[in-house]
């Protein structure tokens, strides 16, 4: 598959996952890409690389993976979230990154800031390679992936604008019911 039939295959999973999350799509993609090779080592549809530690209740598989511990790539064997669909994956990637007290900091970043994003994820340990801020930045700008964040914003803002014309109307209508106001509504 090549990268732009991979974003093409799972922006959509990102842009929801970034509407609801605040997790920028582009950080999704870009992670997802670098971290299962463009989908080629999604084993157990583990786009992210999050293993399972005692947090995780669910399904699992094991498999050496290469860690940098400061003197250079190790091959270890570890285990891994396992998930029945890629969407799986995306939404717990989110949640992962929600439950996880390091990455807190991520969540006061503007949204459509990603380089400070990439940063952030490497400052906050979500993967040991010296360049991994670098490798994302990379892919997100020869891809052109932050479009992708523009698209959830705008849809997070329609959502909270018809959740207010929501609430407006319904209330009026209430209002209405009891003799409250006189609304042609």
């Amino acid at each position: 598959m090549t990268p732009a039939q991979f974003f093409s295959k799972y922006a959509f999973y990102a842009i929801i996952n970034g509407s609801l999350s605040k997790v920028p799509p582009s950080i999704t993609l870009a992670q997802a890409a670098l971290e299962s090779g463009y989908g080629r080592y999604a084993t157990g549809n583990n786009f992210f690389g999050i293993k399972a530690d005692a947090s995780w209740n669910g399904p699992t598989f094991c498999s050496d993976t290469l860690e940098d511990y400061g003197s250079g790539y190790v091959t270890i064997n570890d285990c891994f979230r396992k998930y029945a669909t890629p969407f799986g994956s995306f939404r717990d990637h989110a949640r992962f990154l929600h439950e996880n007290s390091r990455y807190d900091d991520l969540f006061e970043l503007p949204f459509n800031d990603y380089q400070a994003w990439c940063y952030g994820l490497k400052q906050n340990g979500y993967a040991t390679a010296p360049d991994y801020a670098q490798k994302l930045l990379n892919i997100i700008d020869s891809n052109n992936l932050q479009k992708y964040d523009v698209i959830a914003e705008a849809i997070r803002t329609l959502v909270i604008v018809a959740v207010v014309v929501t609430v407006v109307y319904f209330s009026a209508v209430l209002l209405k019911k009891k003799g409250l106001v006189n609304l042609p509504v």
